[in-house]
């Protein structure tokens, strides 16, 4: 339920972001430096504009990592609430120090292992195996 309601979040923040990074922040930035070469002493030459200019691409491309920071965001905190002892949580106490066997970042840890032990068994061979097969 907690990841559903952050899609819907997700959607409605990258829509906000882009639209506020295309016609505010851009349209401020530019505004901005225009009033600065105008003023004189910069160096630039005495015609030098700035005209705001993006490209669909570069706004789609925002829309999307902006709906991926947010539902990365929402996904660790349903996680943590997933794991959150509730009767420990509304009476104010802290969490139990039990540690499950396979913690998550040890499952993260986990992946590069099952890349790193079939390289090493292809360069160096069957390690631990003699011979004659016998271990």
């Amino acid at each position: 339920m907690f990841i559903f309601e952050g899609t819907a979040y997700s959607i409605v923040s990258g829509a906000v972001g882009v639209a506020l990074g295309l016609w505010g922040a851009s349209f401020v930035m530019v505004f901005t430096v225009n009033r600065i070469f105008a003023s004189g002493g910069s160096g630039a030459p005495d015609n030098f504009t700035m005209f705001a200019h993006f490209e669909i691409r570069s706004a789609i491309v925002a829309y999307c990592l902006g709906m991926l920071i947010t539902l990365g965001t929402v996904g660790i905190s349903a996680y943590q609430v997933s794991r959150l002892n509730i009767v420990a949580a509304v009476r104010g106490l802290p969490p139990p120090k039990h540690q499950s066997a396979t913690p998550f970042g040890s499952r993260l840890l986990a992946i590069p292992l099952v890349f790193y032990r079939p390289v090493v068994r292809v360069r160096y061979g069957n390690l631990g195996v003699s011979q004659d097969g016998c271990a």
